[in-house]
């Protein structure tokens, strides 16, 4: 099975990643250095267990009709893919494009990989 794996870069719990959600739908806090307040110092989840449906990546693909209304043009962003194997890949890609652009140690970079589908 196809799985996300998260390096732990905090990439994703940035202003500059949260901006795209509707963060107070989600009761997701942000500190005055602009990180979420549930991001630990060893960049690990506090809330992981009970984290908001949008720090959750592949669940949130598989359940991107509960975000129609709170979030429409996540929505409509998640509905482009044909696949969860394309959506994850693209997730890969942003990944690493987020650790580029925040300029991050680039040891959290995931590797290409290469998925298969539609095999017999």
């Amino acid at each position: 099975m196809i799985s996300f794996e998260c390096t732990k870069c905090a990439g994703c719990c940035t202003r500059d990643n949260l901006k795209y959600y509707n963060i107070k739908h989600w009761k997701i806090e942000i500190d005055e250095k602009g990180i979420c307040k549930n991001l630990k110092d060893d960049n690990t989840c506090g809330i992981y267990e009970t984290r908001p449906l949008v720090c959750r990546i592949e669940e949130l693909y598989d359940r991107k009709e509960e975000v129609k209304v709170s979030e429409p043009l996540v929505y409509l962003f998640l509905s482009r893919f044909e696949s969860k194997d394309e959506y994850l890949d693209f997730a890969d890609k942003c990944c690493n494009a987020t650790i580029d652009y925040l300029g991050l140690d680039q040891k959290y970079k995931k590797i290409e990989q290469v998925r298969f589908t539609n095999l017999p």
